[in-house]
């Protein structure tokens, strides 16, 4: 089994070798006794997953494990639920074929699962990294974060679901499984040619042959998400301290209340009177200066300005948002080619 995916529309006109409705109540009523949660998705690529090994054994074709494996996850918590899913399941011949696809099952389960308190996570995620086992994944994020001019493992959201991709990237490789899911691989054409996608894949490989791991296109793609996520969380929290002068208390008004439009909280807008002008020459807090009247601000040079109309326009506006963009980069010292790809293409 390569991919598993699903698309939207009624599970239960694919899944016809148990009830579904009863299975995910079931399933979340173990999870809940076992103080147990599941990624986002799960219950439904879980139902699909133990329908296609319905379909599986009922062809007489099962699944077997080094006894090293078994040994080691007989007694886990996912086991244990898996146990209680067994009227879900298509009977094997015989037990030790049961319990080999009861394992199946839970080992996906396994993957899964998500920590219920992410703090101890983090916590534990990091420890890793200061381990002598953990070194090569440190240089890992440690050369990404040279590349891209952003240090990615001080963004506990990025470290969190990182961690969780290379679990089941280990998980996969160790268990000779694939639990990736193919509706992104059809973008990989779009960015691989990304010097972002390039950079992930060059580390990447170091990486592969550390672990002795493997890392495909669709791995590659999927750190390439969750750095741009992390990189655009870190400029979605940019505040730029906005000057706003205006020639009338109505444009005043109406300009900041554009502006909070198309910026949000982007801009922390201080609104002025021309009488503060001097004000900004005592004060080296402000990152940009925006008026309707250039005519009394030839003197300021220290700072940005852009002059809008009372109704600023679309040109006007994007003026601006460029000027976010360039201020990010500099602020951070990024590389602008691994920025959010379609950043141009958006008016």
């Amino acid at each position: 089994m390569q991919y598993v995916e699903y698309m939207s529309g009624n599970l239960n006109d694919f899944i016809t070798s148990f009830d579904l409705k009863e299975f995910q109540d079931t399933l979340l009523e173990l999870l809940k006794e076992h103080s147990t949660s599941l990624h986002m998705g799960a219950i439904q690529r879980l139902a699909i997953i133990l329908h296609i090994s319905n379909i599986r054994i009922t062809h007489n074709s099962f699944v077997t494990f080094p006894k090293v494996v078994i040994d080691e996850n007989e007694t886990s918590k996912a086991f244990e639920i898996s146990k209680k899913l067994f009227k879900f399941m298509e009977k094997c011949p015989n037990r030790e074929k049961q319990i080999r696809e009861i394992l199946f099952l839970s080992l996906y389960l396994m993957s899964e699962e998500m920590s219920l308190n992410r703090t101890q996570e983090l916590r534990y995620i990091r420890s890793k990294l200061n381990s002598d086992s953990g070194k090569p994944l440190s240089q890992f994020l440690s050369n990404l974060s040279k590349k891209i001019g952003l240090d990615v493992s001080q963004d506990d959201i990025f470290m969190y679901e990182f961690a969780q991709t290379l679990r089941g990237i280990s998980f996969d490789f160790q268990l000779k499984t694939d639990t990736r899911i193919n509706n992104i691989l059809q973008f990989v054409p779009y960015f691989e040619k990304n010097p972002l996608f390039g950079i992930i894949e060059e580390i990447a490989k170091y990486i592969s042959e550390e672990f002795t791991i493997s890392f495909e296109n669709i791995e590659v793609l999927e750190i390439f998400m969750l750095v741009q996520a992390s990189i655009l969380r870190k400029k979605n929290q940019m505040v730029i301290e906005t000057a706003l002068i205006c020639r009338s208390y109505v444009e005043k008004d109406y300009i900041r209340e554009v502006l909070k439009h198309h910026f949000g909280n982007q801009l922390n807008i201080y609104v002025m009177d021309f009488s503060d002008i001097d004000s900004l020459f005592r004060k080296n807090g402000f990152d940009i200066l925006i008026t309707t009247d250039l005519g009394q601000l030839i003197n300021i040079e220290h700072i940005p300005v852009y002059k809008v109309s009372s109704f600023p326009t679309p040109s006007e506006l994007k003026e601006i948002k460029m000027f976010t963009r360039k201020n990010f980069i500099d602020r951070y010292g990024l590389n602008p080619n691994i920025l959010y790809p379609f950043e141009e293409d958006i008016d």
